[in-house]
């Protein structure tokens, strides 16, 4: 009888006619060697070179043409359809077992070494964990706030709309910070932990579901994922820090409760502390401090602890009990208290006064005043709109994010030096196109009324140019390229297409709605415009080697 191995040859036999002329090159046949092989193997009509070895026919090279079913266009009923390529990638991957151990020797090792983690230690460790995240997600924005506001005062303080030659001056502080910025993150990624790159969320979603993907939890991973991903979302790329605050909580669920790190060297062991962290090191309690932490940095990074639940509940976990529910959710309110407790007292790490009193304009991103409102029925028909138009550009994301990453992973992926260059050049093209929008298009207007920028200001003060700002969106409206119009300081005039092209993501979403019905004075023409060249880069940027996620 043939074995697997005989009857996986026996397939792929071919006649010794092409052997001849060459035809073992054209055909793409791999030897392989006779040695050890059963002996039903060894029967006329199998290929066999001159130094006595099998020829099998390679596996021809999957190809998928763009709207192939099963790829990256299809719909739920279709199983998706992984190339040869892919499939070898995952063989790569080691496997984690996640059924409890049941036999006497570990019964008894457990009841002997360990005693299992109390109730109220692992409830100890969640709040540890939440607030850690908590502070961690206030360093990074706070970081990444204070780079884009520099970067911005120094763009805009070089710009003088009545002389032509700041143009230059200004544009290569806008290019130039942010690229080097851009450069930096990607080199940190790039040489010194490329388990970094990308948003890490998948990662942590496959570690959760059996998928032991290597270094994703290393103590140098963290380091340089904080790091980077200050650089690189202050570099002004269309990205933003969620993603990867994610994967620092769920680091940081990683490496406190095992009280130990191989990278720094460092462990508990013969101390009093290693009798509290060995309770926490079993692969089960592991799995839940990860989820946890996971949980703690989404509650972070939008203020929303039932959100940072219901995500490693309904995506991130498959294993799930009813206790872990509280305790997770007890991170997560750790974790949105910490970060806005000491927010409330800084901005871009001005210290602004006032510690523990949370600014409305900081934790409100929509604030609604109800009594200046009138809805109708009728209203719901643009929603509607905005809502099929959001799925619709969902999906088509998905679809070119998930085509420009396989192009990038046969052209770009085989070369740090490539990697490097198209983090560069990506950020260089953004930022100049960003940067002529702002200063070539001269579309400069009057600041608004409904606004309220200069009320309660002597008009002593408005033409010193001065702003009393009574509204945020009146510290984030750029006036700096308009030119001075007679009877009208230039204070009191702004450019839509500069304060859409030189803020941040974050800064837009903020002026749009603190001040609705300032959308309506910018124009449907630059907010289309904008959009169109925020999703474009958006597509591409996502993939690129830097921890990053939009």
């Amino acid at each position: 009888m043939a074995t697997p191995l005989t009857t996986s040859l026996l397939q792929n036999t071919h006649s010794q006619d092409d052997m001849a002329g060459g035809n073992v090159q054209q055909r793409g046949w791999t030897p392989i060697s006779m040695t050890g092989l059963d002996s039903a193997v060894q029967e006329p009509g199998l290929p066999i070179d001159n130094e006595n070895e099998l020829l099998v026919e390679d596996a021809p090279r999957e190809e998928f043409g763009f709207f192939h079913p099963g790829r990256d266009f299809e719909s739920s009923n279709v199983s998706h359809k992984f190339t040869q390529d892919e499939l070898e990638k995952m063989k790569t991957f080691e496997g984690l077992d996640y059924y409890k151990e049941e036999n006497t020797v570990y019964k008894r090792h457990i009841a002997t070494d360990k005693e299992p983690a109390s109730y109220i230690s692992k409830w100890l460790m969640f709040l540890v964990i939440g607030t850690t995240v908590g502070v961690l997600a206030f360093l990074l924005f706070q970081s990444i706030a204070f780079i884009a506001k520099k970067r911005k005062e120094a763009t805009l303080s070089s710009i003088n709309p009545h002389s032509d030659s700041t143009f230059w001056e200004a544009y290569f502080i806008h290019v130039g910070t942010g690229t080097a910025c851009a450069f930096l993150s990607t080199l940190l990624v790039v040489f010194l932990a490329p388990a970094a790159a990308g948003s890490g969320v998948p990662d942590v979603m496959g570690y959760l579901n059996g998928v032991l993907i290597p270094s994703v939890f290393n103590f140098k991973t963290l380091l340089v994922k904080f790091t980077s991903c200050i650089l690189a979302v202050g570099s002004g790329l269309p990205v933003g820090p969620e993603g990867p605050i994610i994967h620092i909580g769920a680091l940081l669920g990683a490496g406190l409760p095992t009280g130990r790190s191989r990278t720094l060297g460092l462990a508990c062991e013969n101390t009093r502390l290693n009798y509290w962290f060995q309770k926490f090191r079993e692969p089960k309690e592991h799995r839940d401090f990860i989820t946890g932490g996971a949980a703690a940095g989404v509650s972070a990074a939008f203020s929303a602890p039932v959100g940072g639940l219901l995500f490693v509940f309904e995506e991130v976990a498959s294993f799930w009990e009813p206790r872990l529910t509280w305790m997770v959710f007890f991170a997560c309110l750790m974790s949105s208290f910490a970060n806005s407790f000491f927010a409330s007292a800084f901005e871009a790490w001005e210290f602004e006064g006032g510690i523990g009193y949370f600014a409305d304009k900081m934790d409100i991103i929509f604030p609604l005043q109800a009594d200046g409102y009138r809805f109708h029925i009728l209203t719901m028909i643009p929603t509607v709109a905005l809502g099929l138009l959001g799925g619709l550009l969902g999906g088509m994301f998905t679809f070119l994010n998930l085509k420009i990453v396989r192009l990038r992973l046969r052209r770009i992926t085989g070369s740090r030096l490539l990697r490097v260059l198209e983090v560069c050049i990506v950020t260089a093209v953004y930022l100049t196109i960003t940067y002529g929008i702002a200063v070539l298009t001269g579309d400069c207007t009057d600041v608004p009324e409904h606004m309220g920028c200069a009320e309660g200001g002597h008009e002593s003060d408005i033409v010193r140019g001065e702003l009393i700002p009574e509204q945020p969106a009146c510290e984030w409206i750029v006036h700096q390229v308009c030119k001075q119009v007679e009877h009208m300081p230039v204070p009191n005039r702004f450019s839509p297409a500069a304060t859409l092209a030189l803020s941040s993501g974050e800064e837009v979403v903020k002026i749009l709605f603190t001040s609705p019905k300032l959308a309506f004075d910018i124009g449907a023409a630059h907010l289309g415009g904008f959009l169109l060249l925020y999703f474009t880069l958006s597509c591409w940027s996502a993939g690129m080697l830097l921890p990053l996620n939009l």
